[in-house]
């Protein structure tokens, strides 16, 4: 038990250190008079909010030479909530933590009935945010990044770490309310967790669907469907 909460905390410092440093870049001044040079209200660095509800398939295989692989899925449904910078020179970043509840369990594609109600996962991922102005009637934006998952079944507690990327798609409904999709997939390596020494996995992978919305004053939308009077 020992050294397994000893790879949880390692892995949850590690990727909080990761998420800080690509969250929170240094930013660079230039001293041309002698004086600090006061940056306009408009050119500062921000923070916009999103959130929304998620839906996730983790699963995890086990590959045999003899028979057929042993393959597991587990469908999760939760919340999400992430975090976007802007005008954070060179290049902004997002942060994206869900809550899931695993209600779907299948081994071989055949039904798997849980003894455990209480079951919960924890999903994170932060990533670098590239946003190419392409069209002019909704907003796509990818993030690549690192991924990480810690989930309870009845069996074990999984700790998953890798990499993912994230693909969305912004439709401006009015000049301050966003409805957003993204799309997830991550491939991880799965024997972090308890899971380590009886039951390790050759290869792990998971996908994810989000439907968000977001509120924001500081970054509006210039092209909206709905034209504000104001």
């Amino acid at each position: 038990m020992n050294r397994i909460n000893t790879k949880l905390k390692t892995a949850i410092l590690f990727f909080c250190l990761f998420s800080s440093y690509i969250l929170f870049p240094q930013e660079h001044t230039e001293d041309m008079t002698g004086t600090e040079k006061k940056l306009d209200k408009r050119d500062r660095p921000f923070v916009i909010f999103n959130e929304g509800l998620s839906a996730a398939s983790v699963t995890r295989i086990i590959k045999k030479e003899t028979v057929s692989n042993f393959v597991w899925n587990d469908i999760l449904t939760g919340l999400f909530f992430s975090m976007e910078t802007k005008q954070m020179q060179p290049i902004n970043s997002v942060y994206r933590i869900a809550l899931y509840y695993p209600y779907s369990f299948t081994f071989r594609k055949v039904p798997q009935v849980p003894k455990n109600v209480i079951r919960y996962a924890t999903d994170g991922f932060a990533g670098i945010l590239f946003e190419p102005t392409m069209w002019n009637f909704f907003n796509f934006n990818i993030s690549p990044g690192i991924h990480f998952l810690f989930q309870n079944s009845d069996s074990w507690n999984y700790i998953h770490l890798g990499i993912g990327s994230m693909a969305g798609v912004e439709f401006p409904i009015s000049r301050h309310w966003t409805l957003m999709v993204n799309g997830f997939l991550s491939l991880d390596y799965g024997n972090l967790g308890t899971n380590a020494k009886m039951q390790p996995y050759d290869i792990v992978y998971q996908y994810q669907l989000d439907m968000g919305v977001r509120y924001s004053k500081k970054s509006p939308n210039n092209r909206p469907y709905i034209k504000s009077r104001n």
